[in-house]
């Protein structure tokens, strides 16, 4: 299985909608947002990493999506 994983400048950058600080304030608030359980934040070393996947489906159920959706 491949992921795709990004850098927050990297993710920011191929989707505008998204700004880094937008981002990164997410992602200082993962434990109590739902994103640390979504698994969509790695962290190597010192290097935070979001799998694109994982993010947009946190992205969905934060808004009431359901991914069974995704098969239709």
């Amino acid at each position: 299985m491949s992921r795709t994983l990004l850098t927050v400048r990297q993710f920011a950058e191929k989707h505008p909608a998204f700004t880094q600080g937008g981002l990164r304030w997410q992602i200082f608030h993962e434990k109590s947002n739902g994103l640390a359980e979504s698994g969509a934040i790695l962290r190597v070393g010192g290097k935070v990493l979001i799998d694109e996947s994982r993010f947009f489906k946190w992205i969905d159920s934060q808004n009431g999506f359901s991914h069974m959706q995704e098969a239709a």
